[in-house]
């Protein structure tokens, strides 16, 4: 994988994380709302973003490959992670763009039982033809223990954060399919892997 691809993917998922986002209640009985998923699973993220407990793989020439000490496959055309711990399943896809106008990152949550209890498609791309600079979208959705969507979120902001509202002249060249895993157990890696 080309370091500075590897190293700018590194770069935006920390830039989410802060020291304060350790967890600091216990879940204990608690009734978790959808929400509460992709909170605890960030704070998963970020804690675990440079230990051993994030897997790591990558996908090359149609293979899926374990990555580790940093030893990357020369050619990529995904890479994954995945986390768990004893409240929520977190796995992430970021498919690799050899032109580096776009970068696509698909994050699901699961609860313990597998169930899909939110998603986060985050797409940064340039050429919008209504920003001269790079435009990030955000989605967030969020479900119900049934699989179906309770609500969803959606943001549009420029490279210095400030909210895109008049979208009829962009254009979104670089968005991807999103694949909808409703159980943790229909995600690809995991089948190919036998995990």
């Amino acid at each position: 994988m080309n370091i500075k691809k590897a190293v700018y993917i590194l770069f935006i998922t920390i830039a989410s994380c802060t020291t304060e986002n350790e967890r600091k209640e216990d879940i204990g009985n608690k009734t978790l709302i959808s929400s509460d998923y992709l909170r605890i699973g960030d704070e998963l993220i970020c804690k675990n973003i440079k230990s051993n407990a994030m897997l790591i793989y990558a996908k090359s020439n149609n293979q899926y490959i374990k990555v580790e000490n940093q030893l990357w496959p020369e050619s990529i055309q995904e890479t994954y992670n995945l986390l768990q711990d004893s409240v929520v399943k977190v796995y992430i896809e970021v498919p690799y763009s050899e032109s580096g106008d776009w970068n696509n990152t698909f994050t699901y949550y699961y609860d313990i039982n597998g169930n899909l209890r939110a998603s986060k498609v985050v797409s940064s791309f340039f050429n919008s033809n209504c920003y001269e600079g790079a435009l990030t979208e955000t989605v967030l959705s969020f479900f119900n223990s049934q699989h179906k969507l309770d609500s969803n979120a959606y943001t549009l902001v420029d490279d210095k954060g400030n909210s895109i509202s008049d979208t009829s002249k962009c254009v979104f060249n670089y968005r991807l399919a999103v694949q909808s895993y409703h159980s943790y157990s229909e995600i690809p890696l995991l089948k190919a892997t036998k995990r």
